[in-house]
């Protein structure tokens, strides 16, 4: 409960990658030794990984978790009433603490089920009162929110194709034709570990210009190491996942809502412990620019791969008015990819590594 309790704080003060950190370690360690799942569901949600902190609350159930009673005072479970799944857990723990009395649970006239405070007895003198299910209706969201690239509706499936195609088609030919005017200087390739993997990592303001200039490069620089990164899952991202593909990244893990930030970099870890290689920005998505997040470091200690900082400049190029300022090359530009030494990262050099990967950076 203690990393909950951090977590909760963390997450209070705005420091939410801190905060993701934590609850990522926890999970890591419910792997080699048992840790309640009511404490994971707890620490999850306070994530928003609302999916993964239900299954742990099934498991919690079926562990007959001493914790459960608690359900109905701890606020963030709310998220999960009016999801049939937990509406069941809910119902045996309020039979568990009030034997032989019901849970209502059915809406006047609807026949819907309604989940309520499971510790509020029903018939009871207090005040119930229904907690409204969340709305997750398509059309209640933001239209660039709306939908991700794995669950478009059906009619509207050939057109959102074309869309994803037609402008990765064009972005990747733009590319294609940059790289015919760009000068491209390496140094540092010693650096790259022979036949092992590692992650690529450098600031987000240089994502575009990675992409554009270097990326096609990886297979032939890299020494063919397969890649896997996490990838926006937004609908109109879609041009950038055709992009991404053809510039030799295996997979692509999603970082979608349901999943969240901690499960896909748990997919990514899982990859790299098989290999596989990876890119993260580390003050991104959304910043503020050049500011180290911690949760690349907590990937390179869990999976034991090194990080590989990365520095790329141009002589020439455009810079957006997004809050990175981020790089776009022009025509006839010199490109500059410095390849720093690589960074392991364990528990006993973890804050020591903070400090060296940021000075790597730049």
């Amino acid at each position: 409960m203690v990393e909950v309790f951090i977590c909760s704080v963390l997450h209070a003060i705005g420091q939410e990658d801190e905060a993701a950190g934590v609850v990522a370690d926890l999970v890591a360690r419910s792997r080699e030794e048992h840790i309640s799942g009511y404490v994971l569901a707890s620490a999850l949600l306070l994530t928003g990984d609302e999916p993964r902190a239900l299954n742990h609350l099934e498991q919690a159930l079926q562990d007959r978790d001493p914790f459960l009673p608690g359900l109905g005072g701890v606020p963030r479970f709310r998220a999960l009433y009016g999801e049939p799944r937990s509406c069941v857990v809910f119902q045996v723990v309020f039979q568990a603490v009030f034997p032989g009395r019901e849970l209502r649970g059915a809406a006047e006239g609807t026949g819907q089920p309604l989940c309520l405070n499971p510790l509020t007895p029903c018939g009871s003198t207090a005040r119930q009162v229904p907690v409204p299910a969340p709305s997750h209706r398509s059309e209640d969201q933001p239209l660039r929110s709306r939908y991700r690239v794995d669950n478009v509706p059906a009619k509207l499936r050939i057109p959102f194709l074309v869309y994803g195609y037609v402008l990765g088609g064009l972005w990747l030919t733009w590319i294609l034709l940059l790289r015919l005017t760009l000068r491209i200087r390496v140094r540092g390739l010693e650096n790259v570990p022979n036949g092992s993997n590692f992650i690529l990592c450098q600031w987000h303001e240089t994502g575009l210009l990675a992409i554009e200039t270097w990326a096609p490069r990886l297979p032939s620089y890299l020494h063919q190491q397969p890649h896997a990164w996490i990838v926006h899952s937004d609908w109109y991202t879609k041009p950038v996942w055709i992009v991404l593909s053809f510039v030799g990244v295996d997979r692509l893990v999603s970082a979608s809502k349901g999943n969240g930030r901690i499960g896909a970099a748990e997919e990514i870890v899982s990859y790299l412990k098989k290999g596989y290689s990876t890119f993260v920005t580390p003050d991104g998505p959304k910043g503020p620019a050049r500011t180290l997040k911690k949760g690349v470091l907590h990937m390179a200690a869990q999976s034991g791969v090194p990080i590989l900082p990365v520095r790329i400049s141009a002589n020439r190029c455009y810079r957006t008015d997004s809050w990175d300022r981020k790089m776009q090359p022009l025509p006839f530009s010199t490109i500059d990819v410095e390849v720093g030494a690589p960074i392991s990262v364990t528990t006993n050099n973890f804050d020591e590594s903070i400090g060296a990967l940021t000075e790597a950076l730049g």
